[in-house]
């Protein structure tokens, strides 16, 4: 059996949709920081934010590289190291 994945658990993102009076099951549960609770949006929320969007800016980062690495191997007809 296959392992699911469950990224909600690794970045516990906003999962309601605006600002609540109390902290929802998300959070309790730890799939949520709370960022709709004022006391609680910029202690816990900015961290987690930041590394998403590293992450993200890393993987945008790599597939410009493995692209440029592409069309050299393109470029020499190396067709099936290009696919690779």
């Amino acid at each position: 059996m296959k392992p699911t994945f469950h990224p909600e658990k690794i970045y516990p993102l906003r999962r309601c949709n605006g600002t609540q009076k109390e902290l929802g099951l998300y959070y309790h549960m730890g799939q949520c920081l709370g960022p709709c609770i004022p006391k609680y949006r910029l202690k816990k929320y900015k961290a987690p934010i930041e590394n998403i969007t590293a992450f993200l800016m890393a993987m945008l980062t790599i597939k410009k590289e493995l692209r440029a690495q592409m069309i050299e191997q393109l470029a020499i007809k190396l067709y099936e190291r290009a696919a690779e």
